[in-house]
């Protein structure tokens, strides 16, 4: 039996919710040489941490870190929750090339939740004060006819006021 086999997960992967990000660390029986990454985007670096790869310290590169929206991460409002969810599949693959027996996916959801305030204004709503009428152009004065049955108006010798569509003026 290959040695990948023999190792497994302890206990369940841990979530962190920051602000921006979704992180998951988790443990495993042997030290973890595996991938940990978003279903669907092994091919995309930045959506996937392989731990075979060592810091400058022979440490395992960090655990995986997403921004959200990142590697097609969803993001879907919440109505009912008044708040935003982020959500995405992680898959922790103990092998650098198979899907084995031993291999985990995740669905990780986080919740943020709106913050509710309160605001107030002082509003003051007034009628306006109602005064003489002043007209302030110059009013039209002169005599109208009525041209036809299509009722066609305008001043005499003038310009017509209106028309109906389509009508030869």
């Amino acid at each position: 039996m290959a040695e990948f086999l023999g190792n497994e997960l302890i206990g369940t992967p841990e979530i962190i919710c920051n602000t921006d990000t979704i992180e998951m660390n988790f443990r495993t029986k042997q030290p973890f040489s595996g991938k940990v990454y978003v279903k669907g985007h092994y091919s995309r670096p930045e959506c996937r941490v392989d731990y075979a790869e060592r810091g400058p310290d022979g440490r395992p590169k960090g655990g995986i870190r997403l921004n959200h929206g990142a590697c097609d991460m969803d993001r879907q409002r919440m109505v009912t929750e008044d708040g935003m969810m982020f959500s995405t599949v992680l898959v922790v693959s103990f092998h650098p090339l198979f899907i084995t027996k031993v291999d985990r996916a995740f669905n990780i959801k986080c919740m943020y939740r709106e913050a509710s305030r309160r605001v107030e204004q002082q509003l003051d709503v007034r009628v306006p004060p109602i005064g003489p009428f002043r007209p302030t152009g110059r009013s039209r004065t002169g005599r109208f006819a009525q041209l036809g049955a299509m009722n066609t108006v305008r001043p005499m010798g003038g310009f017509p006021l209106f028309a109906p569509t389509g009508r030869f003026i």
